[in-house]
């Protein structure tokens, strides 16, 4: 939440709790999933099924997922949803 003020980053983590409790993932199985990964020394532990999509792809694909991820960006901006709008974007220092 780097950027966001204190208000913002609140707000930020109510929608990122709200919609984790919607694709049936509490925080009790993200904190088993990571204890696992401790213990396992593994250095990225992905959870959900968005997780292992985006790992994927960062590993198979990651120019193309740059790209999506700093469109999908900009349209956040464009809309007012992003909460650090001055912040650099994803892989922005590839430009």
């Amino acid at each position: 939440m780097c950027g966001a003020t204190g208000a913002q980053e609140q707000r930020l983590r109510e929608i990122a709790a709200a919609g984790l409790a919607q694709r049936n993932c509490p925080p009790e199985k993200v904190a088993l999933a990571v204890m696992g990964g401790v213990l396992a020394n593994k250095p990225v532990v992905p959870v959900n099924t968005e997780a292992w999509i985006t790992y994927a792809l960062s590993r198979f694909a990651p120019t193309p997922l740059t790209r999506m991820l700093r469109e999908a960006d900009k349209a956040m901006q464009r809309r007012g949803q992003h909460a650090a709008a001055d912040q650099p974007v994803l892989g922005a220092e590839h430009r």
